[in-house]
């Protein structure tokens, strides 16, 4: 009897057992499936990566791109201005320059500018009137880096056998220098006046003084700038030193010859006088 109802009882505790072990795998199953379901979204994920870090990667290689955009007009003025250098610096260094204006094209008188050193036989080849411009630059003397006494006056002298020729200006940019070459240019466009009778202009630069002021005068009419230092001619001259009451103390006595009243001027065994 109790063997039967030992075994009635594991049959009644068997189903149960059974519901138990099949609950067990039905979770194992979903367990399983909510697994497999997870993994593309995991999968999906890696890829999210992978699109941010190749975008990232397109970011920084397109950056400096996204800079030339925002900044194009700057681009465009630095282009313009290295290409606008270049021509200033290929102008310089093949030594030309234009002097030309339109109010000179237009103009039924050719202006030519001579410059030191240049060939002076161009004179009389031209076929038009014209009006020579000489620049008289830097400090008067024999020569130098930008004065050339000689040429100057050999141009000067062409200009007047030149027939085509109508006018002379002289651009003065000069602080002066010695008194023989200056009085000898001023002489020689008093000449060119005098012989050709065309008129002589002169344009004052930043500086004419002295020597420089000098030679503007030979010209008939003179235009300065209103910047320019311009006058001193002949103001400064000494300094005079008088001796005589040192002379007197020591008992020096000194006598000069002289042919005028004036030649012993400024001589320190002299008194000034006014």
């Amino acid at each position: 009897m109790s063997d039967e109802f030992d075994n009635t009882q594991d049959n009644i505790e068997n189903p149960v057992q059974q519901n138990e072990i099949t609950d067990a795998n039905k979770e194992t199953e979903s367990v399983v499936e909510e697994f497999s379901v997870q993994e593309p979204v995991i999968a999906v994920a890696q890829d999210d990566k992978t699109n941010d870090f190749s975008a990232s990667r397109k970011t920084k290689k397109f950056a400096g791109t996204s800079w030339f955009k925002k900044n194009s007009g700057l681009c465009v003025f630095i282009v313009i201005l290295l290409i606008a250098l270049s021509c200033g610096i290929y102008s310089v260094a093949n030594g030309k320059k234009s002097y030309d204006s339109k109010i000179l094209k237009e103009s039924s008188n050719i202006v030519k500018i001579f410059n030191k050193n240049e060939d002076i036989t161009e004179i009389g080849t031209f076929k038009k009137e014209y009006i020579a411009v000489l620049k008289i630059e830097g400090t008067i003397e024999k020569m130098n880096q930008t004065y050339d006494q000689d040429w100057l006056l050999s141009s000067i002298t062409d200009l007047q056998d030149d027939n085509l020729n109508k006018g002379l200006m002289l651009f003065i940019n000069s602080p002066g220098g010695t008194v023989y070459e200056a009085d000898e240019m001023y002489l020689a466009l008093l000449d060119y006046k005098k012989n050709t009778g065309r008129p002589v202009w002169a344009y004052f630069g930043s500086m004419a003084a002295s020597g420089g002021y000098y030679i503007g005068c030979a010209a008939d009419h003179i235009s300065a700038n209103r910047n320019t230092l311009t006058g001193s001619i002949g103001v400064l001259y000494g300094p005079a030193v008088d001796l005589t009451e040192l002379f007197d103390k020591h008992g020096i006595k000194m006598t000069t010859f002289k042919a005028g009243k004036n030649k012993n001027m400024l001589n320190y065994n002299s008194p000034v006088t006014e």
